[in-house]
């Protein structure tokens, strides 16, 4: 189950950028001011850069807690395999 939440958070922040995206691409299609395109375009460059970010963030957590629970069921092994 917890696998599903987080599948659903990422999926869920990735569509919320993606939208956010969307809509800012619409807006500076519509503007001709290179400055205001130049600086967008170093927004999204960072948004892309957060979007990374979190993503790594979310593999490691996933990778740590996966690690947890080899050990924990390694424990648990050792416990049943003794009585």
């Amino acid at each position: 189950m917890a696998g599903n939440t987080n599948s659903t958070l990422k999926y869920g922040i990735a569509l919320g950028v993606g939208i956010a995206l969307g809509a800012l691409g619409v807006i500076l299609l519509k503007s001709n001011k290179k400055t205001l395109r130049t600086v967008a375009a170093g927004v999204i460059g960072r948004g892309f850069d957060l979007k990374e970010k979190a993503l790594t963030m979310v593999e490691e957590a996933k990778e740590a807690v996966s690690d947890l629970l080899a050990e924990a069921a390694a424990k648990h092994k050792e416990r049943r395999e003794k009585d």
